[in-house]
């Protein structure tokens, strides 16, 4: 949402991208007067009413946003994650924004002010600079920064793999625990291999060798093709200003080692909000919507002056992969590696991520996961990201599953979305 300054003029987010829209006109009276401001003898005076501002309606539902807020700071304060914690929520099928969080955060009343307390110290010790911490705590993580994804973006990898044809659901895999591309030796995370796979399971196992067998097949000009597609290279165009742009070595100069690394989510960066509306359209048939945080401007009468129609972008892939990576997902919660993420009573599909951050000390990470809930007729996507918990068993998704477990349990009933699937009692 922003803030606004001391003459109300905004300053940060909807408020400054919206002001022009939001702040009105000022009334005035426009008179002819002398030098010394008397009145002159034949006189002109014309006045200008003020005029109202208007007003602009969000697509954010408040009580998914108080979900979305509450499961972060919690996460952040039981991990004590070093960068914090993000989520979004979005409808898969318009490109609504239901709730953006990012944590820690601060008072928009009170933007100033330090909410942080690691930061506050070290401002209070001069070890930061108070205005770069201000623009630090001000950052909208969703769409400002950028990460390293991870696994999060296999789903993408393999939905371009399966429209090109170069895998199909009888492909298999043999995964012994690493993959040779030029000089470099590149591990699964299951270093002992996961042996003979089916493609849903290479999904469903998250298996490193398998997707860089899988882009590698793809190619360098139709990997690219399929990002720029995607908008993971150019960005969403969300109705927010400062959007990051996905950082790609250059087409012409990359490598066939720089394709085997982006394949499963390395070595490039994108923005959360490139990554979930991508994902928004894998998951919907392989329609990309833009997304959107305003659905309406009004007057100040509550009458409607403009519609914020939802703006399909362009197709990505067909509804038969669109089908298919659905139910590849929904294994990957029921039996693979995000069933962590479950809320009993509901079909979910999703995807972990367990990104190793520069330098890759084996230290630190972004661990994520992104969902959508229900499989056959997906209502709502979710993404949600822990940065480096301070926690010895921290390269486990389970952190960013559990978010979303907690959001989803109590979003899902409030947004009429019913069980679909019988529950375990547990």
């Amino acid at each position: 949402i922003g803030f606004v300054g001391t003459d109300n003029t905004g300053l940060y987010g909807l408020e400054a991208r919206y002001n022009s829209t939001l702040e009105g006109q000022t009334g005035l009276v426009v008179s002819t007067k002398d030098p010394a401001g008397n009145d002159m003898l034949y006189g002109y005076e014309q006045y200008y009413k003020a005029k109202n501002g208007s007003d602009i309606v969000l697509t954010l539902d408040a009580t998914v946003q108080y979900y979305v807020e509450k499961a972060i700071n919690e996460m952040v304060t039981a991990t004590e994650a070093a960068n914090g914690a993000t989520g979004i929520v979005m409808d898969v099928e318009t490109g609504a924004v239901l709730a953006m969080a990012s944590s820690p955060g601060y008072d928009l009343n009170d933007p100033s002010s330090i909410y942080d307390a690691a930061v506050a110290k070290l401002v209070t010790e001069k070890k930061l600079d108070l205005a770069d911490a201000q623009l630090r705590q001000w950052r909208n993580k969703a769409i400002n920064d950028t990460y390293e994804p991870g696994s999060t973006f296999k789903v993408l990898t393999l939905a371009a793999a399966l429209e090109e044809g170069v895998i199909d659901k009888d492909t298999t895999f043999d995964c012994s625990g690493s993959i040779h591309v030029l000089d470099a030796t590149i591990h699964c995370s299951n270093r002992g291999g996961h042996g003979h796979q089916t493609l849903e399971q290479t999904a469903g196992n998250s298996c490193n060798p398998a997707f860089i067998t899988y882009g590698l097949r793809l190619g360098t000009e139709k990997f690219y093709d399929y990002m720029k597609n995607f908008g993971i290279i150019n960005g969403s165009g969300i109705d927010l200003d400062g959007e990051a742009l996905g950082i790609f070595a250059p087409q012409e100069t990359s490598s066939e080692l720089d394709l085997a690394c982006y394949a499963f989510g390395q070595n490039f960066n994108t923005t959360m909000i490139q990554l979930g509306s991508a994902f928004c359209s894998v998951i919907n048939g392989g329609k990309l919507y833009q997304p959107r945080l305003v659905s309406k401007i009004t007057d100040e009468n509550g009458n409607a002056i403009q519609e914020m129609e939802p703006t399909l972008l362009r197709e990505t892939i067909s509804e038969t992969t669109s089908d298919t990576l659905k139910q590849y997902m929904y294994s990957t919660v029921t039996a693979g590696t995000g069933n962590t993420a479950k809320v009993d009573g509901y079909s979910m599909g999703g995807k972990t991520g367990t990104g190793q951050k520069i330098p890759r000390d084996g230290i630190n990470y972004l661990v994520s996961f992104i969902g959508f809930a229900p499989v056959d007729d997906p209502q709502l996507m979710i993404y949600c990201i822990v940065d480096e918990p301070n926690s010895p068993d921290q390269p486990h998704s389970s952190f960013a599953q559990n978010i979303v477990r907690e959001i989803l349990e109590e979003i899902l009933p409030y947004m009429n979305i019913y069980p679909d699937e019988e529950t375990t009692g547990l």
